[in-house]
């Protein structure tokens, strides 16, 4: 009986144990497809702090490390790309697009 028990326990703390890397896991490979996201739209921008107009997703300013988060929160809260830019376009102007407007 005694020795049932210990099997018991075993099996019941691999399983709580299984449970919570799955479940790691998956909050990771959620923050990684958010992060992909965050840094497709980032490579669309330019850092406008002063330090040579680098690409949002490589420069290494304080103020570009603002900006990622903030488009990494839009990305978890459901925002599209399109809306993200286009917030982006409205806070700090054309200039922050990488590329310019297509005009139609």
């Amino acid at each position: 009986m005694q020795r049932i028990n210990k099997i018991s326990y075993y099996l019941l703390a691999v399983f709580f144990t299984s449970f919570i890397i799955l479940g790691y896991n998956s909050a990771l490979a959620q923050k990684s497809e958010a992060e992909n996201k965050m840094m497709k739209i980032a490579h669309q921008l330019v850092c406008l702090c002063g330090c040579g107009n680098q690409i949002l997703a490589t420069c290494t300013c304080g103020n570009a490390r603002g900006k990622r988060e903030f488009i990494l929160t839009q990305v978890e809260i459901g925002k599209t790309e399109q809306e993200i830019l286009d917030i982006m376009v409205a806070n700090e102007g054309e200039q922050v697009l990488a590329a310019p407007k297509k005009k139609v």
